[in-house]
């Protein structure tokens, strides 16, 4: 029995039709487009600020990227094709893409599965300008980079090969066309070298490969060594196979790595240890066989093909899917939410300072108004002038308002608004007379008259003792008689005069109303730093809820096709 027969009757069972499942296409791709619509609504609207700040320049920055996301979004669909058209060649037959990093041995690998299927059923080709082009030269083999484009061998007419540059390869453009046409493939197999199995940097690019949930089989390559043995008295280096033990060591190590990176994105199969050029260097028997891991090779890729049958069917949408998470998603999650992070950043440094701003400008005003108010209320206490008071209080506030906001506000929110301030007379204190009181004396004439006609008869008195004593008596006596008669005649009444105007109260209540109104009328003259911060907030919301509502939709899709594959 050929040592392919086990691998040409398994593919020789598939179906001759495996033309692609188109119905959900039209909107897998939708996802995209409604996106890209939901999104251009939120950025076409116009958003309040000017040019020339951080905030600004951060969410032109936003539209900008979102645009050149999306063409390139475009583009890259566009390259797509060329992948979906190399699928449609192929439509009928299992694609099998032999996957690894430089100097993997993938070209010997399949060369030899070729040498292993009668001449007439191997065609050798490569891809040119996105077309299948034939050719009869095998693949190139070395120790250095020797695939320089895609290549590939259709087997059986079944089964077809596709050799590609080396993940890492020394040139990016190699590296990229690996990747371009993975999704080209309906199963992988992994090769990876013997000296360094399982590497991380490998599991990273494979995990990247498999998100889209194609079977793997892990094959160990060139597990062997140089052996030195004497032939016809001459020491000969010959390959020789590695150890069993070795190989399952290996492949236990390579199983475990993979599964612990790829975590269930496709199911990892027990890796097989192979040498290719062991087998070749010895007498190909059955046993050598056997021994090179091949055997196990050929039983586990016609495996392979069965599942590899399975997934093809929806591997059209899966395609999509791929595209939608490799270009689209990943676009957005490493570029896109970035600069978004970076925008409400700034919007609420933005936030911070202009609450910071209210209390600085209200604190200012304050202690402004406190020294103005009250050198005013002197000024204008005579006549009692609260209109003219009140005008002195709107042009300082609106004067001082102005400046900050072509300082502060001008330049996130655009031209301010016309600062309107409402302070009137019934905002203002009262001014206060300042009064005194006394007792005003009523009837002085009729005191005075007594008084005088006392003072005569005292005199009258004094004449009539004579001499010195006498007026002394007679005086005595008046005074007396005078002072006696006065009291008995006085009337009084209490009388209040204004001989001033006291400021004092007028100020405190001023300042006191003034500490009610300046808040409400500093917000009114920051408002458009208000309303321009929430709609640049609205707007980084809103993308936000485009970007989770297409990755639930993504999420949604992913999980149908895995409950199809289960």
């Amino acid at each position: 029995m050929r040592s392919s027969d086990n691998l040409i009757t398994a593919v020789s069972t598939f179906a001759d039709d495996f033309a692609r499942i188109s119905d959900d296409e039209d909107a897998l791709i939708g996802l995209r487009n409604d996106f890209v619509e939901n999104v251009e609504a939120v950025t076409g609207q116009s958003v309040r600020g000017a040019g020339d700040n951080p905030l600004t320049t951060a969410g032109v920055a936003i539209d900008r990227g979102l645009t050149s996301m999306i063409a390139r979004w475009a583009e890259d669909w566009d390259a797509t094709k060329v992948t979906k058209e190399f699928s449609d060649h192929f439509s009928d037959k299992i694609i099998f893409l032999v996957f690894g990093k430089v100097n993997a041995g993938k070209s010997a690998f399949g060369n030899f599965i070729a040498s292993t299927f009668p001449p007439d059923q191997v065609r050798y080709f490569f891809l040119q300008d996105g077309r299948v082009q034939s050719t009869n030269e095998p693949f190139k083999e070395g120790t250095v980079e020797t695939t320089a484009r895609i290549q590939g061998v259709e087997l059986g007419g079944k089964l077809v090969l596709l050799d590609s540059p080396g993940l890492h390869s020394v040139t990016e453009e190699n590296g990229d066309l690996t990747r371009r046409f993975t999704d080209s493939a309906d199963a992988v197999l992994w090769l990876t070298p013997s000296l360094s199995p399982g590497q991380t940097l490998e599991l990273n690019d494979l995990s990247r490969e498999l998100q889209s949930g194609k079977p793997l089989l892990p094959i160990i390559t060139r597990s062997d060594f140089p052996d030195d043995d004497e032939e016809n008295g001459e020491i000969v280096t010959t390959l020789v196979n590695k150890s069993r033990t070795n190989r399952q060591a290996q492949e236990e190590d390579v199983l475990k790595r993979a599964q612990a990176k790829l975590k269930g994105e496709t199911e990892v199969r027990q890796p097989i240890s192979i040498s290719v050029f062991a087998f070749q260097k010895s007498g190909r028997r059955e046993q050598d066989f056997e021994e090179s891991g091949l055997a196990a090779t050929f039983d586990a890729m016609a495996s392979l093909a069965t599942d590899a049958a399975v997934y093809k069917p929806r591997k059209a949408r899966q395609q999509i899917v791929n595209y939608l998470d490799q270009s689209v998603l990943e676009t957005i999650q490493t570029t896109l939410v970035p600069q978004l992070d970076d925008f409400e950043a700034l919007i609420e440094e933005e936030s911070a300072s202009l609450t910071m701003r209210r209390q600085e400008i209200l604190s200012k005003l304050r202690q402004e108004l406190t020294d103005r108010v009250t050198d005013w209320a002197e000024e204008l206490k005579q006549d009692k002038d609260r209109g003219a008071l009140a005008q002195r209080i709107n042009e300082l506030v609106v004067q001082r308002l102005t400046v900050e906001l072509q300082q502060t506000i001008e330049k996130f929110a655009g031209e301010a608004r016309q600062i309107i301030v409402k302070i009137d007379e019934k905002d203002i204190g009262e001014f206060q007379d300042v009064n005194i009181e006394y007792q005003q004396i009523t009837g002085k004439a009729m005191q005075a008259t007594a008084s005088s006609a006392l003072a005569v008869a005292g005199g009258a008195i004094g004449f009539y003792f004579g001499g010195p004593w006498g007026s002394a008596l007679g005086g005595y006596l008046g005074g007396l008689l005078g002072d006696a008669g006065g009291s008995l005649l006085v009337e009084t009444e209490r009388v209040t005069e204004t001989v001033g105007v006291d400021a004092t109260k007028a100020v405190e209540q001023t300042l006191e109303k003034l500490d009610r109104k300046l808040p409400k009328i500093i917000d009114r003259a920051m408002a458009p730093w208000d309303e321009t911060l929430d709609e640049m907030k609205g707007r980084a919301a809103a993308i936000r809820k485009q970007i989770r509502s297409f990755n639930n939709n993504l999420d949604r899709v992913r999980k149908e096709f895995s409950d199809e594959s289960n």
